[in-house]
């Protein structure tokens, strides 16, 4: 099964450790709505939704729908700053150690 707009969308509000409701205050859309894109019942989001929920998660609109961010770099960028403390000198002593 490949990964969804809803699968994705999963993943970012568990990261960053939000609700439903958290998403659906974000975005202007109802909780049900969110879950319903969440569970795949609604297979084409409005593009607004979409936009809106790639602002609040600060991602590109490519990886909310692709699955791939056209920038690499600043995906990079968000992912790293997205880490614990711990992780992030984990990712320093690992780039020391591969240059």
């Amino acid at each position: 099964m490949s990964e969804t707009i809803g699968d994705r969308l999963k993943l970012l509000r568990k990261r960053e450790k939000q609700t439903l409701q958290d998403v659906a205050d974000a975005v202007g859309y109802s909780k049900v709505h969110v879950w319903h894109i969440e569970k795949g019942r609604t297979a084409n989001p409005a593009v607004s939704f979409l936009a809106a929920a790639s602002k609040h998660f600060d991602t590109d609109l490519d990886f909310l729908v692709f699955g791939k961010s056209k920038n690499e770099r600043d995906a990079f960028i968000r992912e790293y700053n997205n880490l614990s403390r711990e992780k992030k000198a984990l990712m320093r002593k690992l780039l020391r150690a591969i240059r």
